[in-house]
């Protein structure tokens, strides 16, 4: 082939593929997820290294989120925050329970984050896990994270 045509055939696909690729993404990122709460705790994380959560304590745990104040009040503005996150959209809020699904910027994958109140305790627990993929290179430890720095619980 010469290589204009190379040239050619390249432009043309690679624009395709990546249009296959968001779509796929697209279907596979609003597929349903097992969430929830099992006996009143957050589901464990399964073995691949996609999920980070901090109940039961395991290898993939991250310390819960804490607070000092009011239970009710600490729960709202975790749930206010969330709101205002724009990669996020809350897709439940019961009765000390919150799920929420963050979306990627470019492919709009889908990641499920999951907060359980442990009133008496004063501590949140948190579950964040990618739908898809063997490993997320440290996405979700790093959302909990930046959660954890920037959520500022009433006092």
């Amino acid at each position: 082939m010469k290589r204009k045509s190379l040239l050619v055939v390249g432009i043309t696909l690679v624009p395709l593929v990546v249009l296959a690729l968001g779509v796929g993404a697209a279907l596979v990122s609003h597929r349903p997820v097992e969430v929830g709460l099992v006996d009143g705790r957050l589901r464990p994380c399964p073995s691949s290294p996609n999920c980070v959560s901090s109940e039961p304590a395991d290898a993939a745990s991250v310390p819960a989120l804490t607070f000092a104040g009011d239970p009710t009040l600490a729960f709202r503005s975790l749930v206010d925050f969330l709101g205002a996150e724009s990669n996020a959209e809350i897709l439940d809020v019961g009765d000390g329970y919150i799920h929420v699904v963050y979306y990627t910027r470019f492919m709009k994958f889908a990641d499920d984050v999951e907060f359980r109140l442990d009133s008496q305790a004063k501590l949140i627990h948190v579950r964040s896990a990618s739908r898809i993929g063997h490993s997320d290179l440290g996405t979700n430890l790093a959302r909990v994270e930046k959660i954890r720095r920037h959520w500022t619980p009433p006092i």
